[in-house]
């Protein structure tokens, strides 16, 4: 069965497409370093901003988690997450949070 262009259904679908497009393009095309993770602090994706400025291929970064490649200094308080705990309690999609990664060793 075809849905009209005009079916509301058909329009959200639209809308949701483009705003993917649109976040696919600003986190693959940007010189801004960025990861999304899960709550296990597994990465889930990565640019290649963040690739090259960490010395890790991508598909290398995937493999890892948050807590192998922070900075020592900054780890407890990276695994604290407290700021995700209250996303969950307020409904909310997302977090934020600073921290240092330590790039991988250049080989010479």
């Amino acid at each position: 069965m075809a849905t009209s262009p005009t079916d509301p259904l058909s329009a959200q679908m639209e809308q949701l497409r483009a705003s993917e497009e649109r976040f696919r393009g600003a986190f693959d095309h940007t010189n801004v370093a960025m990861v999304l993770t899960d709550m296990s602090h597994r990465f889930l994706r990565a640019n290649a901003a963040f690739a090259r400025l960490f010395g890790y291929s991508e598909e290398e970064i995937l493999r890892l988690s948050m807590p192998e490649i922070t900075h020592p200094d900054d780890l407890a308080d990276s695994l604290d997450a407290a700021p995700c705990r209250q996303r969950h309690r307020h409904r909310r999609e997302w977090c934020v949070s600073h921290h240092r990664y330590a790039a991988r060793p250049r080989r010479v």
